[in-house]
């Protein structure tokens, strides 16, 4: 009975940091899974409960919805290398297979 118990603590002990966690996908999809989680797990720590999963993943979008929107330019140190490219003459970067 208490390993049952333990589970149940375990579950509802990790359902703030995915209620956060959705919440910030839903505004700017999985970009912002993690910083969303994270920031719920900080605020569980300090007992926010989940008011600040609502928080934390308002925020989490929020902010990873707008640094989203900043362009990034090319860096002239690389050339006309798009580091997306693999056939560029970018260094050497893993290829993700």
């Amino acid at each position: 009975m208490k390993k049952l118990f333990d589970i149940g603590v375990a579950g509802l002990t990790l359902m703030v940091p995915f209620l956060a966690a959705y919440i910030g996908y839903s505004i700017s999809d999985r970009s912002a899974l993690a910083p969303s989680a994270i920031g719920a797990w900080v605020g569980a720590s300090f007992g926010a409960g989940f008011f600040g999963a609502i928080i934390a993943g308002l925020l989490g979008g929020i902010i990873v919805f707008y640094l989203k929107k900043i362009p990034v330019t090319e860096d002239p140190a690389l050339g006309d290398a798009d580091l997306r490219d693999p056939q560029s003459s970018a260094p050497c970067l893993p290829q993700a297979s």
